[in-house]
Parts: C-alpha cells; sequence; structure tokens
C-alpha cells in the first residue's frame, strides 16, 4: 500500500507512468492499474461528499487551460470572459 501511494504522489508531481514503474520495479500497466482505481476512489468520494451543496460564488484561481497546438496557457476566466 505504501507503494502505491508514494506512486500516486510522484504521478501527481509530473513523473510519467513508464518512469514510476522503472522506479518501483513494476510493470507500467500496473501503476495504469493503480491510477484507475485511485480515480474510482477519488470519483466515488467526490460523489458521496459534493451532494446538496447550496453555493452562491465558485472561486477558480491558478486554473489554467491548454488551448490547441499552439499550448499558449490562459486562465480560465479569460477564457470564460472572450466568448
Amino acid at each position: 500500500m505504501k507503494t502505491v501511494c508514494i506512486a500516486l504522489q510522484e504521478l501527481a508531481e509530473g513523473l510519467g507512468i513508464r518512469a514510476v514503474a522503472r522506479i518501483h520495479g513494476v510493470e507500467p500497466d500496473t501503476v495504469l492499474d493503480w491510477l484507475k482505481k485511485a480515480g474510482r476512489h477519488c470519483r466515488m468520494l467526490s460523489e458521496y461528499m459534493m451532494q446538496e451543496l447550496n453555493v452562491t460564488q465558485v472561486q477558480m484561481d491558478e486554473l489554467w487551460t491548454f488551448v490547441r497546438k499552439k499550448e499558449r496557457m490562459l486562465k480560465e476566466w479569460e477564457k470564460l470572459h472572450s466568448e
């Protein structure tokens, strides 16, 4: 379990799936399985926690989006306000 948590932290920090697999001596498919299980767990937790919320404002600080092939980065609010 500790290995899986460390591997997920490494992925979150930007390491690739193959790099994480090499570090831990496992196949890339194993790392993908860990990532998929963690994703399912996150989805279930979010669905459970994010119910019946009465939200009047949403703050979107530091939200970035890649746009087209130029990969020009725009803040999400800039993108939304350009339409």
